[in-house]
């Protein structure tokens, strides 16, 4: 993972923010600054009381999550993709004392369950991806999530492996050249869902996107309720996938400029 991505998955990080706005205001007191005293100050209530309900998480995600559209669904699934693509997620790689099972986080269970179910449905290969972009260089995920589809009932013959990307654009560029002119059911977490369309249709790829790993309900009803560790998540997953969207389109337009 490199460190600016870390760096940014950190920073987005309610309590991080939190903890620096605090900091501010610690900084801007001893220093006498009153009106920066105050703002930051503000600043860091609100982003207290935000991060942690529920419902202002759900708004945040609801446009990445479900949009408009009502095609993204796994109820939809194109019944005769040419692949399946789980796009990669993480791994443990530094435990030895972890089952195999519980060294992948929420995200690639996810991912790649559905994709022995839309195997078992579709019949169609499955493409898994990912590099030496964990903890341990030794480790190349696309390896370990083979090892897992084949420990779920899928045979070896029905996984292809990519040892390469270390993230959405990476990974997708990277089995561009083995699905031309082919129809494939890219699996990934739900807030990737307008990322995973625009790197496609950049690509000449057609998709279908299944979304699994959602982090709302897709309820817009307003409610309250009691701070909670996964309103800090979903917000945080919201804001990166945010960031995550300007970096594509402004490194995408940057590019067309100088092509």
């Amino acid at each position: 993972m490199s460190l600016l991505k870390t760096f940014v998955i950190w920073l987005t990080e309610p309590l991080h923010l939190i903890a620096i706005f605090l900091g501010l205001v610690f900084v801007s007191k001893k220093l006498r600054w009153s009106k920066l005293y105050d703002k930051f100050s503000l600043i860091a209530i609100i982003l207290a009381i935000l991060s942690s309900q529920p419902y202002f998480s759900d708004l945040l995600l609801y446009p990445l999550e479900y949009g408009t559209e009502q095609t993204d669904s796994p109820l939809t699934i194109n019944s005769s993709p040419d692949y399946i693509l789980a796009l990669a997620c993480n791994y443990d790689s530094e435990s030895d004392r972890l089952p195999e099972v519980s060294k992948f986080p929420e995200c690639s269970m996810q991912r790649l369950t559905q994709a022995v179910i839309t195997h078992m449905e579709t019949n169609a290969p499955i493409i898994v991806t990912g590099g030496n972009f964990l903890s341990d260089p030794e480790i190349v995920y696309a390896h370990k999530a083979k090892q897992f589809l084949v420990s779920l009932g899928v045979e070896e013959t029905s996984i292809i492996t990519i040892s390469k990307g270390y993230d959405t654009l990476t990974e997708m560029r990277a089995v561009k050249h083995l699905v031309p002119n082919k129809d494939i059911s890219i699996i990934s977490s739900a807030s990737h869902r307008l990322r995973v369309k625009a790197i496609a249709n950049s690509l000449d790829l057609t998709i279908n996107f299944i979304p699994v790993d959602y982090l709302s309900g897709g309820e817009l009803t307003p409610y309250l309720s009691w701070p909670n560790a996964n309103a800090f998540l979903a917000f945080q997953r919201a804001i990166y996938e945010y960031l995550a969207i300007v970096k594509y389109a402004v490194s995408k337009n940057h590019s067309l400029a100088l092509s």
